[in-house]
């Protein structure tokens, strides 16, 4: 929270001396600092909304359709908001650092209190907006993906944004909820299968979840639906093999998404 807190000061402040500038008259210095104000108002809000877990499940977040390796099933969609919110930072951010970084190279005057871009200055603010630039690209071409939680008669296929894992039904153990640095946790707690599998869909990062497994672990705060549904989903059709020939069909999607899945 003291991150947060800090780009909200650096929000203020950005936005703040961008309104100085314009009451002044010097509107090209105020277009700069409202715009520098912007990308750390977009961080906050996205930070600020990974604290918050949703309540309500939007009716488009719970879809019966066939998951990227043909498995038909119902598919819990992870937050369109937090995941475009991201990309868009990500060209805001390259944006910003990229002008300071030019600046800095053609010599360009930077309003105060904004320092005046040395080399090193100059190095640093090229490498991020190449950075980030290269991110969105990533975001935008697909090969980092929004993500999603796919329910079928066959197992529970979690697609994330940088890796995706299989477990089929016959090697759950438990389904539980826990919490960590990454917030909370929906556990689906295996022991080694055959027919499980998980595999890295992009070089980024380390995942927490990984260090967890064979567990399989959704991040609760990633879901677009209330995390208690897709909890209860889970546990349901766990406990119920019988009815998971319905995740094919409209009525596995009218379950769930009505939230009659309490085990």
């Amino acid at each position: 929270m003291l991150g947060d807190g800090f780009l909200g000061a650096l929000t203020l402040g950005f936005t703040g001396l961008g309104a100085l500038a314009s009451s002044a008259g010097d509107l090209g210095t105020a277009a700069f600092f409202f715009a520098g104000g912007a990308f750390p108002g977009v961080l906050t809000a996205l930070s600020l909304s990974m604290w918050r877990l949703r309540r309500r499940t939007s009716s488009r977040a719970v879809r019966s359709r066939p998951t990227a390796h043909g498995r038909g099933g119902v598919v819990l969609c992870f937050s369109t908001w937090r995941y475009y919110g991201l990309t868009a930072a990500l060209l805001m951010g390259s944006a910003f650092l990229g002008v300071h970084a030019a600046g800095g190279v053609l010599g360009w005057e930077m309003p105060p209190p904004v320092p005046q871009a040395n080399a090193i200055a100059v190095a640093i603010a090229g490498f991020g907006a190449l950075l980030f630039l290269w991110l969105f690209i990533e975001f935008v071409s697909g090969r980092i993906v929004k993500g999603w939680l796919a329910l079928t008669p066959a197992g529970i296929h979690h697609r994330s944004h940088t890796f995706e894992h299989f477990v089929p039904w016959s090697a759950v153990l438990e389904v539980s909820a826990m919490e960590l640095g990454a917030g909370p946790l929906i556990v689906v707690r295996t022991f080694p299968s055959d027919g499980a599998w998980i595999r890295r869909t992009h070089w980024m990062g380390k995942p927490d979840e990984f260090g967890l497994l064979p567990s399989l672990v959704v991040r609760a705060r990633s879901l677009a639906v209330d995390p208690a549904v897709a909890y209860h989903a889970l546990r349901y059709y766990h406990a119920h093999p019988e009815s998971r020939g319905e995740l094919l069909t409209p009525v596995g999607e009218r379950r769930i998404r009505s939230g009659n899945v309490v085990a």
